[in-house]
């Protein structure tokens, strides 16, 4: 893939952004290859990569870069920490090896039964296993969390997910992004927000932001389709609409569906013209 974003970089760059365009405006990828490329069959692609890989000509940038001397700090993992990484780990996908999720919650009980307080075991096992009604009951505990870490941004995150008071809920996230404004659970709870209260214009930055980080980004679009039909940008929320349904899992494309039906156009808000 490395390669091949190199040659057509360098050797059709004009291609390449028809290529993009078409991919962008959810055309399916042979479509969009035989419109940008018409000479260049895909099963001619890989004599065409090696021939550019041992005989190419390649642009080259120099750029002066100053890198500052990091600081690097060291502190003893506690035992808790170690069990919330080992809960990771079982989780995680690795070749020949099936996660484990019963693994992965006794080592976070282990973590919990050593540090109750500890952010990342009791974030976990709330998110991983259990249902979001349920999220509330647990709203006296993770009060308890954030009294002992007052400037962990998970922490109040956590105070977001089990209060039922909207006013507690937006003052825990804004909270958390004082802390961290570069997190997208955060950046996302505020955007859907904004959205419920009509904040249009602050739901859309907000959301638009968070998927610039590649996580969440199917709900996180969601949010930011609504906003921009809330404000009228009709031509943004068409092309996203059209990605999400021809790309999206299929429970994103049924909200798709609810929030901006087909049947109910887009309508583009009138600019108001110079008072007389």
């Amino acid at each position: 893939a490395w390669l091949l974003v190199h040659f057509l970089i360098n050797t059709r760059p004009r291609d390449f952004e028809r290529l993009f365009a078409a991919i962008a405006a959810t055309k399916p990828t042979s479509e969009a290859w035989a419109l940008a490329l018409p000479d260049l069959a895909i099963d001619r692609l890989d004599e065409a990569l090696d021939r550019y890989a041992g005989r190419g000509t390649y642009g080259i940038a120099r750029r002066a870069l100053s890198v500052p001397a990091p600081e690097i700090e060291v502190r003893e993992m506690t035992d808790a920490e170690v069990h919330v990484i080992r809960a990771q780990l079982w989780l995680s996908p690795a070749p020949g090896v099936a996660p484990d999720a019963g693994a992965a919650r006794r080592e976070l009980d282990e973590a919990l039964a050593i540090d109750p307080a500890n952010t990342g075991a009791f974030a976990r096992r709330l998110l991983w296993n259990t249902p979001p009604d349920h999220w509330p009951q647990f709203a006296e505990a993770t009060r308890r969390i954030v009294d002992a870490h007052p400037v962990d941004w998970l922490a109040w995150l956590l105070v977001a997910r089990t209060s039922t008071k909207r006013s507690e809920r937006r003052t825990a996230l804004v909270r958390a992004l004082a802390i961290n404004p570069n997190q997208p659970a955060v950046l996302g709870g505020l955007a859907a927000m904004d959205l419920r209260e009509s904040r249009f214009d602050e739901a859309l930055a907000l959301a638009t932001k968070a998927i610039s980080f590649g996580q969440e980004i199917w709900p996180l679009a969601v949010d930011e389709l609504q906003a921009q039909r809330a404000l009228g940008k009709c031509a943004e929320a068409t092309l996203l609409a059209q990605v999400l349904r021809t790309r999206g899992p299929e429970p994103v494309r049924t909200v798709v569906d609810r929030v901006a039906p087909a049947s109910v156009p887009c309508r583009q808000r009138n600019t108001p013209g110079p008072e007389n």
